[in-house]
């Protein structure tokens, strides 16, 4: 009998599609969730990776080896991408981060950063196949073009597929994208289902007209949070007002940084001078979540809760908004801000005019410098902000938006002036020196405003954006080494110091939603007017002691604190209320 021989590159498309299956199998094993664990990937992989090699089918001869060889290095390219970010962020990414292309430019350090060696394994097949098809001359006319084929293994692949997310949906209630483990969920769906599921959520969920109900929701939720405005006595109330306001806010700053030492040095020197003559908060939370470091501005400006998905500064930028630079301006105020990256990173520029920001200085409005990472070094930045607001008109607001110590804490030779013998971990170390360094730009722009007598007569308040998010190395390992191996992650620094007011300590736990109504409490913003549009409190006159922390939807309280459970429940609720806010553009309508 005749043995039948089927040629090599017959084999080549269902190799492909064992490729495929293996290479979704590696990503799950890498995010923690191997197929022992995830056990609806077992169906799941198999069928996303019949469905990918079905569409092989509508191309014939070598136009299916192209797009079999383009869908592998795209699959390869998204399984890596997820990966980097799951890796820094402990959740999956949403479609709105794939839509954040003007951030992309100039990363390409702090993503190859985060690459690690076991990512390979997604890649590793490249050569061969890059071998296989230059090898020798290949005959492809055999494999034609067959729409039942198409239709037949779409077909399988999907009724194999089905079963789960109809679960789910149906069932559980629970949208596939949506779970309470957002790494098991991308792992059970593999991720070209997760976020083909997340686009078509997203896209039900963009703008939306507010529904009577949907506004009685949030009028209720405003009664809720106004009903506990019983409010103590402050003296603190008013004393900014009339004075400048500068907010500054520091990349990655973690909050056990401020005061600590490490082989006898001081890695905040500057911060910590001025924490001991001002206000410090020492319980106190970043609640930023897909917008980063945008959602921590937004948040401390307008007091609302980022959206569920994606950055407000990309989603709603011309949205009506309440914020401390529009209350500011009614009392006549310049308002400024001021990045080293370009207008367009996390769409600022887009933003800012709707938060009351009228004149924006980013690297395309100010002078070339020193580059740190992806931007204007922090010490170039704060000369040109100390002369820019020499000569604004007072009184003036300005937000001042440090970069130097982002990821992956790359900082050149000539700006490490720490000298460690012992630490025995470069990306702690690295870390350390970036934060020092960014800790003196900030000590020599509030020399700078001494020396020009506009210190004495300005509130000047300082918070992290985030913790340490990783870099060059996993985040774990910074929370493993000295200083932050107690700390609890989260915690940002936040500053007030107000001229002629002493130091003080408060205990309270909080987040930076509250910022901006306590900052409204200081510049003299009367409570009537600043009260009704906020999520946050005036921490300076209330006795509530908690956070609500929007990417693990929980709340953190404070001991010796009792919350009813109502309390708790209306707390979290009000990340849903935001969410409404921001889509319906509720603020436009009052």
């Amino acid at each position: 009998m005749r043995k039948i021989r089927i040629p090599i590159s017959a084999k080549f498309p269902l190799a492909l599609l064992a490729i495929f299956a293996l290479k979704l199998f590696i990503f799950n094993t890498l995010i923690g969730c191997s197929p022992f664990e995830g056990k609806a990937q077992i169906i799941t992989v198999p069928a996303i990776s019949i469905i990918i090699f079905s569409f092989s089918f509508l191309f014939f001869g070598k136009s299916r080896i192209i797009y079999l060889v383009v869908a592998d290095i795209l699959l390869s390219s998204l399984l890596g991408f997820d990966l980097i970010f799951i890796s820094t962020f402990k959740y999956p990414p949403s479609i709105y981060v794939f839509l954040l292309t003007d951030n992309v430019r100039g990363l390409a350090p702090t993503i190859m950063s985060l690459f690690k060696p076991d990512f390979i394994f997604l890649f590793i097949d490249f050569p061969f196949i890059l071998y296989f098809l230059l090898r020798k001359k290949r005959k492809w006319f055999f494999l034609s073009f067959s729409a039942k084929n198409w239709f037949f293994f779409c077909s399988v692949g999907s009724l194999l597929f089905s079963p789960k997310p109809l679960r789910d949906i149906l069932l559980r209630g629970i949208y596939p994208t949506k779970a309470f483990d957002p790494i098991m969920s991308i792992a059970n769906y593999t991720p070209p289902a997760y976020h083909f599921l997340d686009t078509i959520y997203s896209l039900k969920h963009m703008d939306i007209v507010l529904s009577a109900e949907d506004k009685n929701r949030i009028e209720e939720w405003f009664a809720w949070e106004r009903s506990f405005d019983k409010t103590i006595e402050t003296p603190l109330a008013s004393t900014g007002k009339g004075k400048n306001l500068i907010m500054i806010q520091v990349e990655s700053l973690a909050a056990d940084l401020l005061f600590q030492s490490i082989e006898g040095q001081e890695l905040t020197p500057n911060l910590n001078t001025l924490a001991r003559n001002a206000l410090l908060f020492e319980n106190f939370y970043a609640q930023n979540k897909g917008g980063s470091s945008s959602d921590a501005e937004f948040l401390a400006l307008t007091s609302i809760y980022p959206p569920k998905e994606g950055s407000v500064f990309f989603r709603y930028p011309n949205h009506a908004y309440h914020s401390i630079p529009k209350l500011l301006k009614l009392e006549g105020y310049t308002t400024l801000a001021f990045h080293g990256n370009r207008g367009g990173y996390w769409n600022r520029m887009g933003a800012y005019p709707y938060l009351g920001i009228d004149n924006f200085f980013s690297s395309d409005a100010l002078s070339a410098g020193d580059t740190i990472g992806f931007g204007l070094s922090d010490l170039d930045l704060f000369k040109q902000v100390s002369e820019r607001i020499d000569v604004t008109k007072k009184p003036f607001f300005a937000l001042v938006i440090t970069l130097s110590s982002h990821s992956p804490f790359d900082l050149p030779g000539k700006y490490r002036s720490l000298i460690f013998k012992n630490i025995g971990n470069q990306a702690l170390s690295n870390y350390f020196q970036s934060i020092h360094y960014t800790d003196t730009a900030i000590g020599f722009f509030l020399q700078k405003l001494q020396a020009k007598g506009i210190l004495s007569n300005t509130v000047v308040a300082i918070y992290g954006d985030h913790d340490v998010l990783g870099g060059a190395a996993p985040r774990s390992i910074y929370y493993s080494g000295p200083v932050l191996q107690k700390t609890v992650e989260g915690k940002v620094p936040f500053i007030i110091k107000i001229p002629g007011v002493r130091h003080q300590k408060i205990a309270a736990v909080a987040g930076q939603v509250d910022i901006a109504p306590t900052l409204a409490s200081i510049m003299g913003v009367s409570s009537k007017t600043y009260r009704i549009p906020v999520m946050g409190r005036n921490l300076l006159d209330t006795h509530r002691s908690f956070v609500v922390i929007p990417k693990t939807r929980e709340c953190v309280i404070g001991t010796r604190v009792i919350m009813r459970k109502k309390d708790v429940e209306m707390s979290l609720d009000g990340l849903d209320i935001a969410d409404l806010i921001l889509r319906g553009d509720y603020f436009a309508l009052q």
